[in-house]
């Protein structure tokens, strides 16, 4: 075959023969694989002279090297050849035995002594010079002639194009032929991309990967770090040596896979991962541990390395679920796949999707259509068929299509769309075991396939019509596809393509989770222009008929006949009619009976085509013939029912009902019968069922889910059918009631959220907690109808909705709200204000709706998410109505409602109302004199404990109540067995009246006993929550978010009984708020008693920035040893406080207010972040009298920061995030001192600043949120007229311009900074005569484990805004200096240094090695340094006077002075320092090597002087450490001189690093 080999036309790679002929030559390696022959890698650009290599089992290489020369070998071809031996030599050393040099020239005897004299040279001039060997050209002809070779052979020699364009003509071509299955227009993100993305080995899939394994990694680690702690005897600790080993190879594993980025530099195939090897090295770490395990004592003394050991058990098990049942990676070592759903779900969909990816992406992909499947070949000849390959088989096809996929370094995919189409699935019963088996070898290609679950065999059944893979299982991977069930965004674009206005019934009805029924749900209301009549079309038959009717009148217009004439549905029933009769139709006999039906019409030749055309009907392929059905399954099972029904005996028909339900055969029909027959007769189908067969579960469930597809008009009387059998069978029950939750929004259905309303509202709380509650516990899953209910809640915009749907979505979640999932009970809180925040008319009649339900738990939420609606809407327009019923129904009554939450949430509404000046129809001095505690009610009757007693039975559920409300004391003050709810829950929220009750001699166990009384006497029944309570929540209720209802009962005693307190006595005795210790009750608000935020907003798309805040720092940095020692690498702060941020369209130059940054060393893959390196700064910024501001600055630039003493801005976990400036609760800590004015003393001055900002920190109140937001300060927000927006941190000015925000916000950012623009802030500050400045300060750290040899080094810095706009300001490092009572803190990297000259002083040294400086203290009971030159001037210093003089560095003890030169330098410039204090003198010699005069104009002076003295502090042995924001006595730690500053480093670590710690 060699004459079919002409080298001049070897294939191009990247436009150049020279790079075809090196994939060639790799690929040759490749395949001439030997047993020895370990890995094949393929080089990229920087090849060290080679262009692959195999290694071999010992580690040794050979390598190949290609060159293209085929028409001459002169001196420079040798020279090339010679500069590759010896890049070869150099870079691979050694280990390169033999180097193969691929050359397409034809030798002979002479070139071939020639090479041999060329090779002897090399060995002699190149030291470890390889053994050399040449392919000529004859050489790679004898591999390309081997039979295994024909299809490569067939692609590099141009036999096989497969160029860039032949694929995508082929894969545009099949789109085409999707038609309306697949539209490109509709942008519909889908779930299944991850699954090619693993294909391809790119960037998500790798993202992928290793997030999934790095948490197991980190926590085989964290475990061994754990239990190593705890092993005492040697021989365990090196069982464990061998745990850690098989960990590092597990790791080492994992680092080794390669991606498709990696594939640039360095390409050895798409290899399987080895996650087999991984699997093994999980089963020495089980039988490791398991050994461990058995040969320790099982007792108390090792009950914790027990524990542990259990835990990386644990952790292997999960490790091997991940690699063993992981579809996605699985799918990346065997990349054939098979997609199933039922029809229409949007497998064709994907597919076109990810064929048109392929070419958008210049990734080769070719789509293939089932229907092109013929059943007179086999699957490989209609593949080579359906892409014009002639004259060759399918392996060289396979063979040459996997050369341009190693050719591209990427692999290629076949997609087979629906292969139960054409001649479907007995078809490919025949072929595709052994197709799969074929194509699977090959690693560099990806078949794909998509079929319709029904033709699937998933539960091993022997049907012949079902395609059979159980032999497949580790060859193919099933996929299921389930549609847009929780994408209603797929929805709105589908309604966008067809513009028209979105339907209120339809758009939350479960029909539209399947693609083709959208679909034609949509052509049906274009092509009969109902886009206003949308409300009438209820109902799969309507929907079915008026298609059809759709479709009739398009061709009505075609073929010219009038419209009303149903030609469609004529053919449909005459096809059906045969169809039901004789199990199939073919196209012949179809043909006939169109022709027969439309024999008087002249177009009756192309009627059938049309209607193929339109997709109403379908073609396949069965038995070699052409067969017709409808398209859509739904659709054909709607028509064939419909003639069953209008061609059959009804009493025949009830006969064979009843035997299909007794025999349970043809359980499919049921659904659709119990569509059917009640829209056309009247009548349930269970009616016509025995009464026996009433119960079966098909038959409940088939009339459950028929409530989907109905009419919304059902009789009233299938409740009683409901009641009896529905609601009494455990099965089919929950079925119902998810159902109920899918159909709630649709308006005019019987079974919408008015019902479940009026269900649940007519039990009471115990029975409605019984049934509805516990239904709802385990309901808080990704597809659940609640979640999916909640997700629409939750969409960005509900414009095109009715009030009428949203009001009975609303409905439906408020009942979620009685739910003990505490998860679930805060998504529906958010839920609900997400969904009326801008309708307040519908809040309010919700509100109307539960004003008597009989559920406070219920009440509370409701009425918190009604503050939340309030704080973040837009539209007032309805709030003077809200607030009205809110009066009227809560304060204006004899009896306010006694809950302390509902009361605040409540009052908070209006009292924003009136500052709103919403009118009230009282007097407004009446509306605040009736909101303002304290309130009427009544104060509960104290039980005895004998009646308490009464309560206590042996259910464990109700020792539990018990146990959990018991308090710490008894009334005599003896300790109790006191439970975490009693004693840190309710015991603690009732502290701020503890004086009170005892001066009236009513004992916290007193209240227990009220709490109790009410928990029993009217809610709690042990018949019918205690099972729940014991086994199904009660065993994990603190590892899991659901809580007991027993649980439930405590909180709502509890926030009633706190109302009645508070009630009964108005005055709390609290002191970290106000000065005052009797103070009025206010609001929950004074000691955090509220349980949720509802004013945080959750779904706001914020716009798009460009905030490169974390790219200022270069990772590099960290890798220097001195990193800790070297602050010139910290970023240019200047740069960082003003940011010019790309919003949208617009820039916004912004000023950071207060920002906390950090950068951090990035930690290897699964290792334990230590050591670790990071960078942490705190920015705040201060607003000062334009007349003081110079003073300020000056004496803060030598001040280090460290310490947390300058003023702060102050936190707040009361406050609501938008209860800032406009609210009762803000006001009142606002009024109390929590603002922002401050008094700064520096240097026995005081001087007033204004901190611009605040902190909110109430995130913490659910675990839906992890975010704090900063905030500008009320005077700001106030003067220049600011306002919030819809998302939680950022204000707008009075013409909606954005004007500030925390970056925090945003999800992809890890720091905190509030920022705000620039220009408005420097013109407010201009007009009123004030200027800012900015403290910056920050450490680095380094952290090891424990804390251990841990290192800090801090800097800080003060930076302004010059007269032009500019930041100005540097940043010092600064050093802690203690001796005796004296610290202080100098500029510059210091270290104390062994200074043994004598003992006469007390004495210490520091050296600063980079600045030339030293500072000597020096304690003496006299004046013993005299010998001054010049005095220099005199600091007062916090009451402490220090004199300055120049020193005579000739006056310093000579062996002072030649001990501190060997440190610094010859000393040229130095200072006496010192201060009288306590009879006795401090001294301090500063000492450098400047030449310059001393004065204190001088560098030594004013760059390191004047820090050292206005940072010094004197007596700071009593000193204690308490920040601005700690609240209570009891925080403050008085703290020895000698470890106060490791703890104040460790506080501020923890401030700013709480997350990371």
């Amino acid at each position: 075959m060699n004459d079919n080999i002409d080298w001049r036309n070897i294939r191009t790679i990247n436009h150049t023969q020279q790079d075809g002929f090196e994939e060639l030559v790799c690929q040759i390696a490749r395949k001439e694989k030997e047993n020895h022959y370990k890995r094949f890698v393929q080089l990229g650009l920087k090849d060290g002279g080679l262009e692959c290599y195999w290694e071999l089992t010992d580690d040794t290489i050979i390598g190949w090297q290609a060159k293209y020369f085929i028409d001459s070998f002169t001196g420079t071809q040798w020279r090339q050849i010679r500069n590759s031996v010896k890049s070869a030599s150099e870079t691979y050393g050694e280990r390169l035995t033999t180097m193969i040099i691929a050359i397409p020239y034809k030798t002979s005897h002479d070139m071939q002594e020639k090479a041999d004299e060329k090779i002897q040279e090399w060995k002699d001039e190149f030291e470890n010079c390889p053994e050399i060997k040449f392919w000529w050209e004859g050489d790679l002809n004898n591999f390309l002639s081997k039979e295994s070779y024909s299809g490569f052979r067939k692609f590099w020699f141009n036999k096989l194009e497969f160029t860039n364009e032949w694929f995508e003509e082929k894969t545009s071509t099949s789109i085409n032929n999707l038609r309306d299955r697949y539209n490109h227009k509709i942008n519909i993100d889908t779930n299944s991309q991850i699954y090619f993305d693993s294909i391809y080995r790119n960037d998500e899939f790798k993202k992928y990967i290793y997030e999934k394994t790095e948490p197991l990694i980190i926590d085989f680690r964290t475990q061994y770090n754990t239990i190593i702690k705890l092993l005492d005897k040697p021989y365990l600790k090196n069982e464990l040596k061998k745990y850690l080993e098989n960990v590092d190879e597990i790791t080492d594993i994992l680092l080794s896979f390669k991606f498709e980025k990696d594939f640039k530099i360095e390409f050895d195939g798409i290899n399987p991962f080895s996650f087999g090897e991984i699997s093994d090295l999980l089963d020495e770490i089980e039988k490791n541990m398991m050994h461990i395990k058995s040969i320790i004592p099982n007792d108390s003394n090792n009950k914790n390395i027990i524990i542990e050991l259990y835990g990386i058990l644990s952790t292997v098990n999960e490790f091997k679920d991940l690699i063993s049942n992981n579809k996605i990676l699985n799918i990346t070592n065997n990349p054939t796949m098979l997609f199933y759903g039922e029809a229409g779900i949007g497998k064709s969909f994907l597919f076109g999707t990810i064929a048109e990816r392929g070419i958008n992406n210049n990734k080769n992909t070719l789509l293939l259509l089932g229907e092109q499947f013929e059943s007179k070949h086999d699957p490989e000849n209609i593949i080579l068929d359906l892409l014009g390959i002639n004259g060759y088989n399918f392996d060289e096809f396979l063979d040459a299509l996997e050369s341009k996929a190693y050719a591209n370094k990427s692999r290629i995919i076949i997609l087979i769309d629906a292969i139960n189409e054409g001649s479907g699935v007995k078809f490919w019963n025949k072929y595709f075991n052994g197709f799969i088996n074929k194509v699977s070898k090959r690693n560099m290609l990806s078949f794909v396939f998509s079929i319709r679950d029904t033709f699937l065999n998933k539960n091993n059944e022997n049907e012949l019509n079902k395609l059979q893979i159980k032999s497949l299982k580790n060859l193919l991977t099933k996929i299921e596809l389930t549609g847009f069930k929780d994408d209603y965004d797929a929805r709105i674009e589908y309604f966008k393509k067809y513009k028209i206005k979105f339907p209120n019934n339809y758009m939350l009805s479960p029909e539209l989770n399947n693609p083709l029924f959208l679909n034609i749900f949509c052509e049906t209301i274009k092509n009969l222009h109902l886009e206003d009549d949308l409300d009438n079309m209820e109902g799969f038959s309507k929907i079915i008929e008026l298609y059809i009717y759709s479709i009739n009148r398009k061709l009505s217009e075609k073929f010219s006949y009038h419209h009303h004439i149903n030609l469609v549905g004529i053919v449909l029933n005459r096809l059906i009619k045969f169809e039901f009769e004789n199990g199939y139709i073919n196209i012949e006999k179809a043909n006939n009976i169109v022709m027969d039906s439309l024999s008087d019409y002249p177009f009756k030749h192309e009627f059938l085509n049309e209607l193929i055309k339109e997709k109403i009907i379908k073609e396949s392929i069965f038995l070699d013939k052409i067969h017709l059905s409808i398209t859509f399954q739904r659709f054909e099972d709607y028509v064939s029912t419909k003639h069953l029904l209008e061609n059959t005996d009804f009493d025949t028909f009830i006969k064979n009902l009843n035997e299909i339900v007794e025999s349970k055969s043809n359980i499919n029909i049921l659904e659709m019968l119990s569509i059917y027959i009640p829209e056309n007769y009247g009548i349930e189908l269970y009616n016509l069922l025995n009464e026996n067969l009433k119960s079966e579960f098909d038959v409940m469930n088939s009339f459950i889910q028929s409530l989907k597809w109905r009419k919304y008009s059902i009789e009233e009387k299938v409740f009683e059918y409901i009641n009896e059998y529905i609601l009494n069978n455990h099965d089919v029950c929950p079925i119902f009631l998810e159902t109920l939750i899918s159909l709630s929004s649709i308006e005019n259905h019987l079974f919408n959220s008015y019902r479940t309303h009026k269900m649940l509202k007519q039990l009471n709380l115990s029975e409605r907690d019984g049934f509805w509650t516990i239904f709802l516990h385990d309901q808080n899953y990704e597809n659940s109808e609640v979640n999916n209910l909640l997700k629409f809640a939750f969409m960005e915009n509900h414009e095109y909705y009715s009030d009428e749907s949203l009001k009975l979505a609303s409905i439906m979640i408020t009942w979620f709200l009685s739910t003990t999932n505490k998860k679930l009970r805060d998504k529906s809180t958010y839920a609900l204000v997400n969904l009326l925040k801008n309708k307040l008319d519908i809040l309010k009649e919700l509100l109307q709706l539960f004003e008597d339900v009989d559920d406070s738990y219920i009440l509370e939420r409701l009425y918190a998410a009604a503050y939340g609606c309030v704080l973040n809407s837009e539209n007032h327009e309805n709030l003077a109505d809200l607030s009205n019923y809110i009066y009227q129904t809560i304060f204006n009554q004899e009896i306010v409602y006694p809950h302390i939450l509902i009361r605040d949430y409540a009052r908070n509404i209006i009292e924003f109302s009136l500052n709103k000046d919403c009118k009230f129809n009282d007097e407004i001095a009446i509306v605040k004199e009736n909101i303002t505690p304290p309130y009427s009610s009544e104060f509960p009757k104290i039980p005895s404990d004998e009646e308490i007693e009464k309560y206590k039975t042996e259910n464990n559920a109700v020792k539990r109540i018990f146990s959990s409300m018991c308090v710490e004391y008894d009334r005599d003050g003896k300790s109790l067995m006191y439970g975490y709810f009693g004693r840190y829950t309710f015991q603690f929220y009732f502290s701020m009246w503890e004086k009170a009750l005892s001066e009236n001699n009513i004992y916290f166990m007193d209240l227990m006993n009220i709490a109790l009384d009410k928990i029993f006497k009217s809610d709690y029944d042990e018949e019918i929550h205690g099972y729940y309570d014991e086994y199904v929540v009660g065993l994990y209720e603190r590892e899991e978010s659901t809580e007991r209802i027993g649980k439930k009962y405590q909180w709502i005693a509890l926030y009633e009984l706190l109302a009645q307190v508070s009630d009964k006595f108005p005055t709390i005795y609290e002191n970290y708020i106000s000065n005052e210790k009797n103070i009025p009750y206010q609001g929950p608000w004074q000691d955090n008693i509220r349980n949720i935020d509802p004013t945080i907003t959750c779904t706001k798309n914020l716009p798009k920035m460009n905030l490169c805040i974390e790219e200022k720092y270069l990772p590099n940095n960290f890798l220097d040893e001195n990193w800790i020692e070297d602050i010139q690498d910290i970023p240019d702060f200047s740069k960082i406080i003003e940011s010019n941020i790309e919003v949208e369209e617009t820039v916004l130059n912004g000023l950071i207010l207060e920002g906390y940054l950090t950068w951090s060393k990035h930690r290897d893959f699964g290792q334990e972040e230590y050591p670790k390196k990071q960078i942490w700064c705190q920015i705040r910024s201060y607003i000062v009298k334009n007349n003081e501001f110079n003073k300020i600055v000056r004496l803060l630039k030598h001040k280090n920061l460290d310490g947390r003493w300058m003023p702060e801005s102050h936190e707040n976990y009361e406050l609501f995030n938008k209860e800032y400036y406009q609210s009762l609760a803000f006001d009142y800590f606002y009024d109390n001192g929590w603002n922002e004015n401050y008094e700064l003393n520096l240097n026995n001055n005081k001087y007033e600043v204004n901190v611009t900002t605040s902190k909110y920190s109430g995130s913490e109140r659910t675990e839906l949120f992890d975010k704090n937001y900063l905030k500008i300060n009320k005077t700001l927000f106030e003067r220049l007229d600011l306002k919030y927006g819809a998302e939680n941190s950022f204000i707008y000015d009075k013409n909606n311009n954005l004007v500030g925000f925390d970056i925090c916000e945003f999800n992809n950012v890890h720091n905190t900074a509030f920022i705000f623009n620039k220009e408005i802030l420097l013109e407010y500050l201009k007009e009123n005569n004030l200027k800012i400045f900015f403290t910056v300060l920050g450490e680095k750290i380094i952290i090891n484990p424990g804390g251990i040899d841990s290192k800090t080094q801090t800097f800080s810095g003060i930076y302004s805004v010059n007269d032009n706009g500019d930041i100005n300001g540097d940043i010092k490092p600064y050093s802690k200096c203690y001796f005796e009572e004296l610290k202080t803190s100098v500029a510059g990297i210091v270290k104390e240094t062994e200074f043994g000259m004598d003992n006469t002083f007390k004495k210490k040294l520091y050296v600063d090695y980079n600045n030339k400086v030293s500072y000597l203290f020096i304690e003496t009971k006299n004046k013993e340094f005299n010998a001054k030159k010049d005095f220099i001037r005199n600091e007062s210093i916090k009451n402490y006077e220090w004199n300055i003089y120049s020193l005579d560095k000739n006056k310093i003890r000579k062996k002072y002075l030649k001990f501190i030169s060997g440190k610094i330098g010859e000393i040229n410039n130095s200072y006496l320092i010192y201060c009288k204090n306590n009879e006795k003198y401090y001294n301090i010699i500063v000492a450098s090597t400047f030449k310059e005069r001393n004065s204190n104009r001088s560098k030594l002076y004013q760059q390191f002087i004047k820090p050292l003295l206005l940072n010094m502090k004197i007596n700071f042995k009593s000193d204690y450490y308490f920040g601005n924001n700690v609240k209570h006595q009891s925080c403050m730690l008085f703290v020895p001189e000698d470890i106060e500053d490791k703890i104040n480093k460790l506080l501020s670590l923890m401030e700013n690093n709480r997350k990371q710690l």
